[in-house]
């Protein structure tokens, strides 16, 4: 028996056959395709995931609660088992390809990006409201290198001040997921890795997957774009832009973070 699966098969969720076919990709968590042909229901393969224990370690109880309520409204595959305590979670696996493994041309890869950031901003769920410019700092706080940090506060100091995005700010706050990859958007629409989900602003979301995904200038204009007119709504391009300066440097400080941590 793989060490990893040990948890699960004591509490009753896999059987002694189950064993780990091979390792998924992720950034942020280790996660494991898993044969189980002992298990009495018809599906065989499973996601399991384990979660972090280092300075990136996620509520998971809000995690949880993240993937219950996207799950409840059919945006996520059935989370099976949860076990915070000891950081497992069990999930059946979908046979649908992600968008990064699909055969689209990068134009319908956005284009579908843009329709899943819509549908989950027009859906009931209700997140952690996210303060940008406190998570910004709170992940320099995290960082053990003293002119890493000294370096990303100076970047931060001269990033523009969020607070005259004053009109933007009237907006309605919408559900997001924050972490939308091609590789977390499978092509049935369903959407995985709920743990940084988010109340926020609909640019926020977009300039974040624009920096995710590595979209050049015209591929983030086309999103945004393209979001804009599914919502049929004359979002601030300006305001997206400077979001994206946000995103960009937050996404650099998690990385540094992440090569930091010696737990994971």
């Amino acid at each position: 028996m793989s060490s990893p699966l040990q948890c699960l098969v004591d509490a009753h969720q896999l059987t002694s056959q189950a064993k780990i076919l091979n390792k998924l990709p992720s950034d942020t968590n280790q996660c494991w395709l898993v044969r189980d042909d002992g298990h009495d229901t018809e599906n065989s393969l499973w996601v399991v995931k384990k979660l972090r224990f280092d300075s990136l370690s996620v509520d998971w109880d809000q995690l949880v609660n993240n993937t219950l309520q996207a799950e409840a409204a059919n945006l996520t595959p059935l989370l099976t088992y949860a076990d915070t305590h000891a950081g497992y979670l069990l999930m059946p696996y979908r046979e649908a390809h992600n968008l990064l493994q699909s055969g689209w041309s990068k134009q319908e890869k956005i284009t579908f990006l843009a329709k899943v950031a819509s549908s989950i901003h027009m859906s009931p769920l209700q997140f952690k409201p996210m303060d940008l410019y406190e998570e910004v700092k709170g992940y320099i706080q995290r960082l053990e290198n003293s002119a890493a940090k000294e370096t990303f506060l100076s970047e931060l100091l001269n990033l523009p001040d969020l607070q005259q995005q004053t009109v933007l700010m009237e907006q309605t706050l919408v559900p997001a997921h924050m972490d939308l990859s091609f590789s977390n958007i499978l092509v049935n629409g369903e959407i995985l890795d709920w743990e940084y989900a988010r109340q926020t602003l609909p640019v926020v979301e977009l300039a974040f997957s624009a920096t995710i995904n590595k979209l050049t200038d015209s591929e983030s204009r086309y999103l945004f774009d393209c979001y804009s007119e599914l919502q049929n709504r004359n979002e601030s391009f300006e305001s997206f832009e400077i979001y994206r300066l946000w995103s960009q440097l937050l996404n650099r400080i998690w990385y540094h973070v992440a090569n930091e941590a010696t737990s994971f």
